[in-house]
């Protein structure tokens, strides 16, 4: 069953985590992953593989390249601490917004956990977890 959470307000990721979340977000990635490589390869301008195929103009390709490593980067190390903390309190993660981005806070450090943002730093910005917390919400809707 999906969680009912208003997106308005501040809400903590006990609701969300869960094994159905963590195959959604598994295959978000994986799209992820897929987009990844068709920037990848239109960044090429004149030794393109296949131009009849190009999705982005070499300028946008390297653009989304950027874009998508940074928020794969993130993902992936959100996704490890998912499956290898499964004990840890996710009462204390609580996705708050702030300045109009989502920022994910944690109220309290388990110490010895490696979490997927800087420990010096209590918030970190995780605006594309949030909509795929938000499409996982609302898929099916």
């Amino acid at each position: 069953m999906k969680p009912n959470i208003n997106f308005n307000e501040d809400y903590r990721l006990t609701n969300i985590v869960s094994k159905e979340f963590v195959l959604f977000l598994k295959e978000e990635i994986k799209t992820l992953v897929v987009d990844q490589k068709i920037a990848k390869r239109d960044r090429k301008d004149s030794r393109h593989p296949c131009p009849e195929k190009r999705k982005y103009t070499p300028s946008q390709a390297y653009w989304r390249v950027l874009d998508n490593r940074s928020t794969l980067n993130f993902l992936y190390n959100f996704y490890y601490f998912l499956r290898h903390n499964k004990d840890w309190d996710w009462s204390k993660a609580v996705m708050t917004d702030r300045w109009g981005k989502h920022y994910l806070k944690i109220t309290e450090l388990t110490p010895g956990l490696n979490y997927p943002w800087p420990v010096g730093n209590d918030m970190f910005y995780a605006e594309e977890l949030h909509k795929i917390i938000y499409k996982y919400c609302n898929e099916g809707k």
